[in-house]
């Protein structure tokens, strides 16, 4: 009586134990880690990816008919261009993280990031980058003009390329700067193709148009350039160890040169 009395016992016990594993792994599952991953903890570099939106935007109007636009339209492409800058910056930094993670190791700065310390694996970093990617590039198919969407694969494209960029030269800065100052043209297609004007008749010539368009692109350009050339100087020493380029490794460079 005494053995069967002890079976009873121990086989629920056994059976009430297992699903505690899974409960415990849902307990244990932590947003911090994709929050690092995206930069979301970190907002203060996302200004660099809303200005070109913004200034660009505004500009655009501006030297079309800004009395064309209510103050409501403005509003809401605002929204919606602030909305993607930040799905675009959050994509960027997620991407980035997984092709440089073993590049983040070597480096002080970044070897506390999720994916170099191993609190995200590679398959979920990548999965995330994909949802960013389908949700920002969903988010512009359906609000903006089709021209815009083509602007934006092409932002995609840069983006895609940047990491790599750094392993080959010391110009990834460019290409940074090149996609993320590519959101000026693509609010100017909104500006000029989209449904939202009552009037697009130009405040300047259209020969200069496109120049007064295409210089505001080269000041959003040389200014993402510029801010990340010299963020990038204070992982100078890790960089050359590591093999990573950028512009402040060529302005050493250059000025030992010298």
């Amino acid at each position: 009586m005494s053995t069967q009395y002890t079976l009873v016992e121990t086989v629920p016990t056994k059976l009430a134990s297992s699903p505690s594993t899974p409960k415990s792994a849902v307990r244990n599952f932590s947003w911090g880690p994709y929050l690092e991953l995206v930069r979301l903890s970190k907002p203060a570099g996302l200004l660099g990816v809303i200005f070109p939106y913004v200034i660009g935007f505004l500009y655009s109007v501006n030297v079309t008919n800004p009395t064309a636009f209510s103050p409501s339209t403005c509003g809401r492409l605002i929204v919606i261009f602030i909305l993607d800058s930040l799905i675009f910056r959050s994509w960027g930094c997620a991407w980035n993280d997984v092709v440089d993670q073993d590049l983040d190791r070597q480096v002080l700065r970044c070897r506390k990031r999720p994916l170099a310390r191993g609190a995200i694996s590679t398959p979920d970093a990548l999965a995330t980058t994909l949802v960013l990617a389908i949700l920002r590039h969903g988010l512009i198919y359906s609000t903006l003009p089709v021209r815009a969407s083509q602007h934006a694969l092409l932002t995609s494209l840069l983006g895609l390329i940047y990491p790599f960029m750094k392993r080959i030269c010391n110009f990834p800065q460019l290409c940074l700067a090149t996609g993320v100052g590519w959101a000026v043209f693509l609010v100017d297609t909104v500006v000029v193709d989209g449904p939202y004007a009552t009037d697009v008749t130009s405040n300047v010539s259209i020969r200069n148009r496109p120049k007064a368009i295409l210089a505001m692109y080269a000041c959003q350009t040389l200014f993402n350039m510029t801010y990340d050339t010299i963020y990038a100087f204070q992982d100078i020493q890790d960089d050359l160890k590591a093999g990573v380029g950028s512009l402040a490794i060529a302005c050493v460079k250059m000025h030992t040169e010298q």
